[in-house]
């Protein structure tokens, strides 16, 4: 994904994909958010199927994360 400068913190950053599901509707929604934890700005959202199995447990973009296993 292309960085972009966050409303939030106005720094350029590269935005995370985070799918989460709504408890009451049971849709599922893409969340494009800052990836700065004080900030963590919503910059995108938009309904979605529910992610395939190859997503981790929670949703998150698996090419954000380190590898346990090297």
């Amino acid at each position: 994904m292309d960085s972009t400068v966050c409303p939030g913190c106005k720094l350029r950053v590269e935005p995370i994909r985070v799918f989460e599901c709504d408890d009451r509707t049971k849709k599922w929604w893409r969340i494009t958010r800052c990836p700065r934890e004080r900030c963590n700005y919503n910059l995108d959202l938009e309904r979605c199927d529910k992610p395939g199995t190859g997503s981790r447990a929670k949703g998150e973009d698996d090419g954000r994360y380190f590898r346990s296993d090297i």
